[in-house]
């Protein structure tokens, strides 16, 4: 080993309501075989708990401890970048404060990067444990292991697909030289985001194939409580890493996670060499196996996926035919969708195979189910069964043996339908037949799906180029997923039976459960994928029987609110919306009006069959979003008015909680809900006014549905009315919609004008629908007309307020200037003396909002005390200009060039200082 200086690796540790941690923490450190030769750096983020004391008290012991608190909490990655100023060793460790090592585990990594110059970082395996402050050995001993990530040996490409170099890598601290620290700006993909840049700029990684550390997965942690945050976020970064010279970058996808079989005995790992062995839990090959395999361990592994809810009865029938498979190399994986707990069943068939059992929180449907499955499973092969039915013994092995044997991603076979009856308590067998055996013909499976879902196997590694299935269906989702696959891959049809599903008409089955909903999701399915059979889909409508009584309502009228949908074809969507609205919403009572702006696409007709409470009017032609919306008010009996767009669909209990917010508290005008995108991030959280462009925008979008930001109720100027509740007294107060807008920012317009008279809007997060957004043909057509419109209407009015919306969450939306374009992004990382600037600026803009720029004048004396970005200093010198005092305006543009030299500014600040020389001058003469 190297002998340049005192310190070989330098152990980097933000800490922040870590003290129960840093006992365990510094012991592991300090047990290292090389802490002699280990410098350890402490951030102390402004945490609120007493980690100085016990800080302090190891650093009279030992000496290679280095400590630094920060007046103000700052973001993780911004304390790891402040840690490696300290840093003084030759490698670099990122250690969390509630994570373990082998007492070996920094010797074995510095020796490997020590004998190879041309590597740059270093990584191992890792046990996960759910069980806090336990050291390695402690872990093991006591059975708390739960899990290990067996990583990869590296392949740069691969690193694009996923995060898989661990959470306790070491690297050269020269890296950061080429390609700088962290990145601030992640909230949870940051180490990925440096990880990515490493290999971007070419350093080489290596694996040691050994389990080198203890991984605390904590529900409560910065990346497993913001899982769809950290897939954006790890998106953005390859996007932006990949290098173009590497061609086509591969889609994400991939995981090492290696359960540990429930009541495995498992030993320590080895001080050197070797792999924790863990039974039925082996990693699993990820090239197609070998055709001539005979032991269970080549053979590849098959993870047989099942959702259930509320079926136990069925449910033992289904996991029982999986275990008693021919194939010898099965796992099983059942997903309770958030039904009964069925732990019992799974718990005592689980002596005869592995078997995986997940209790959903909420319901996900069998999409949703099914995703969750595949997240856990293992194996090369996936295959799915529905509680209800079940495997002949040789299913799986016939079909394996077809994609080997045949060179196939994707492959099916046949199975009986079989009759099942009611008789007593139980249920008997009347017959069955075999529906379908249809060869395969993708163009035929676009049309109609002939597949049985239990039928179906298919390679895993197809998800990671055709996605997963889709959540926003409910049912037909394997239909579609289907259709995917054979866009990609050729299928084997194997014309055998080797399974049976049961069929059922008293109501316990889903078919027979939901026919309106298979119906509805037929034909999004053949709009999706069929556009040129247009013959198909009138016939794929719901029948008139189907649709009577989709939308039910409680009351006779009047009603607590008059629900407005103003609709233009895409008559799939407001079948959607229309059964989403009838199943979830059970009070108050309601009636439903729809407008139907001249739709070609067999609207009129699916709205002539529909029942209960409903209205429907019918325009010519398209006439527009807001004409819609006030034809639909007028002849509305409510108390108050929803006003609803067809592309969204109602989740459970949204329209209590805008009702409540108007009847407690009669100065609430408006009130908007919580709109998610299908993929359960942010769509709309409340709106702002930007300060760069003056112009209304949805805060928070892309943040996960749970983050704290989006899930405060709070008095905002303007709401999307895409799902809206307005005061009728306050809508006929200010004439409605202004139908001088036209499908777009008329809703800003309306919250505006009800503002102006005093009333109050509301963002109630408690209120959540899906928003499928845009959906409409021509919705942007008008924009570029509605925006002007917007802007000439309200310019005697400042209304940016996006700075005071994120600083209650800590949040600074700053700008820069990247290659000659201004880019703006949101980040909570802020330095002391920084903050306060950006207070000021919250500060004025509050005054702003209220129409006192007379009062703002004594916080715009000195540029200085203002934050140093392009944009704020433009806007502050906006507001100088409109309150009169030219003088401080060109002081802040003076101030904007000594940050970024910008043609624009310098120009403005030229007309300027001309204008007051010509003044000053007038003035003179």
């Amino acid at each position: 080993m190297s002998q340049n200086s005192r310190y070989l690796v330098t152990a980097l540790c933000t800490v922040y309501k870590a003290e129960r941690f840093m006992r365990g923490l510094l012991e592991d450190l300090e047990a290292q075989t090389i802490a002699d030769r280990m410098q350890i750096v402490i951030v102390d983020s402004a945490s609120p708990t007493n980690e100085r004391a016990i800080i302090e008290e190891f650093q009279q012991r030992y000496d290679n401890i280095v400590y630094t608190r920060t007046d103000e909490r700052e973001g993780i990655l911004a304390a790891m970048n402040r840690a490696l100023t300290f840093a003084e060793g030759t490698y670099v460790t990122p250690t969390s404060a509630d994570d373990r090592h082998r007492h070996d585990a920094f010797e074995q990594l510095a020796a490997l990067l020590e004998a190879n110059p041309d590597v740059g970082l270093a990584y191992g395996d890792a046990a996960i444990t759910h069980a806090e402050n336990l050291t390695f050995d402690e872990a093991y001993a006591s059975g708390e292991v739960a899990a290990h990530f067996h990583w990869p040996d590296f392949d740069a490409r691969h690193l694009f697909q996923v995060c898989c170099v661990g959470p306790q890598p070491m690297w050269r601290r020269a890296l950061h030289e080429d390609v700088g620290g962290f990145d601030p700006a992640y909230v949870t993909a940051g180490d990925y985001d440096l990880y990515l840049r490493f290999a971007a700029a070419g350093a080489q990684f290596r694996h040691v194939p050994e389990v080198l550390g203890l991984y605390l997965l904590a529900p409560g942690g910065n990346e497993y409580s913001n899982l769809e945050l950290s897939r954006v976020e790890s998106d953005q970064a390859r996007e932006r890493h990949w290098p173009p010279s590497w061609g086509e970058r591969p889609a994400p996808g991939g995981h090492y996670v290696v359960p540990v079989p429930e009541g495995a005995s498992l030993p320590a790992p080895p001080a050197r060499g070797g792999t924790v062995l863990t039974g039925n839990a082996a990693p699993v090959p990820s090239r197609p196996p070998d055709a001539g395999a005979t032991t269970p361990e080549q053979l590849p592994l098959v993870s047989v996926i099942i959702p259930t809810r509320d079926r136990p009865e069925w449910l033992r029938r289904a996991v029982e035919s999986v275990l008693g498979q021919t194939y010898p190399h099965v796992e099983t994986i059942v997903v309770n969708d958030a039904g009964s707990d069925v732990a019992d069943v799974v718990q005592s068939l689980r002596i005869r195979g592995d078997i995986t059992y997940v209790q959903l929180g909420q319901r996900l449907e069998r999409s949703g189910a099914r995703n969750a499955g595949i997240r856990l499973a293992r194996g090369t092969y996936l295959a799915y069964l529905d509680d209800d039915d079940w495997l002949h013994p040789h299913h799986i092995q016939t079909l394996v043996e077809a994609m080997v044997s045949g060179d196939r991603a994707v492959a099916y076979s046949d199975a009986h339908r079989v009759l099942e009856e009611p008789q007593g308590t139980t249920y008997v067998t009347r017959g069955m037949d075999v529906p379908y055996s249809v060869p395969f013909d993708r163009e035929q499976l676009r049309h109609g799906n002939y597949i049985p879902i239990l039928c179906l196997m298919h390679r895993r590694d197809c998800l990671d180029r055709v996605g997963f299935f889709d959540e926003t269906l409910s049912t037909h989702e394997d239909w579609d997923l289907f259709i995917r696959l054979s866009e990609a891959f050729d299928f084997v049809h194997v014309p055998q039976v080797t399974c049976g599903f049961s069929w059922r008409t008293d109501g316990s089955s889903t078919t027979s459960q939901r026919t309106a909903d298979f119906e509805r999701t037929a034909a999004i399915v053949l709009e999706r994928y069929a556009p040129r059979a247009a013959d198909a889909l009138p016939a794929s409508l719901p029948t008139v029987e189907h649709c009577s009584g989709v939308v039910r309502c409680t009351g006779e009228g009047p009603f607590a609110c008059s629900i407005v949908i103003p609709v233009f074809d895409k008559v799939e969507l407001t079948m959607q919306c229309l059964t989403a609205l009838g199943e979830v919403t059970d009070a108050p009572d309601f009636e439903v009006i729809v407008i139907d702006n001249g739709s070609t696409d067999g609207t009129a007709e699916f709205l002539t069959h529909l029942g209960g409470d409903v209205q429907v009017l019918r325009n010519e032609r398209n006439l527009g979003f807001e004409r819609a919306c006030n034809q639909g008010a007028a002849v509305a009996r409510g108390r108050h008015l929803v006003f609803l767009n067809n592309d969204t669909i109602p989740l459970a209990n949204w329209l209590a909680p805008l009702v409540q917010e108007v009847e407690r508290d009669a100065s609430v005008m408006v009130v908007g809900s919580k709109l998610l995108f299908p993929d359960g991030t942010i769509q709309h959280a409340g709106v702002a006014f930007s300060r760069f462009h003056r112009m209304p925008y949805h805060v928070y979008q892309g943040f996960p549905a749970d983050a704290a930001e989006v899930n405060v109720r709070r008095d905002l100027q303007a709401v999307t009315a895409a799902c809206v509740l307005v005061r009728r007294s306050a809508f006929e107060a200010v004439q409605g919609f202004d139908e001088g807008f036209r499908n777009s920012f008329g809703g800003i317009d309306l919250c505006l004008r009800i503002r102006e008279r005093g009333g109050r809007v509301v963002y109630q997060p408690a209120s959540a629908l899906v928003h499928l957004e845009s959906q409409s043909a021509g919705r942007h057509d008008h924009d570029a007309a509605n925006g002007r419109r917007l802007r000439e209407r309200w310019a005697h009015r400042d209304l940016e307020d996006e700075d005071i919306i994120y600083a209650e969450h800590g949040r600074f939306l700053r700008s820069e200037v990247v290659q000659g374009e201004i880019t703006r992004r949101l980040t909570e990382t802020c330095e002391a003396d920084e903050a306060a600037s950006w207070r000021r600026l919250v500060a004025v803009q509050r005054r702003v909002l209220a129409g006192d720029l007379a009062g703002v004048l004594p916080l715009l004396h000195d540029p200085v005390e203002w934050p140093r970005d392009i944009l704020v200093l433009q806007w502050a010198a906006g507001i100088c200009g409109r309150a009169q005092r030219p003088d401080l305006a060109a002081a802040f543009l003076r101030h904007v060039l000594t940050v970024a030299e910008l043609p624009d500014v310098r120009e403005a600040l030229a007309r300027l200082e001309g204008a007051t020389t010509r003044e000053g001058l007038q003035q003179g003469a």
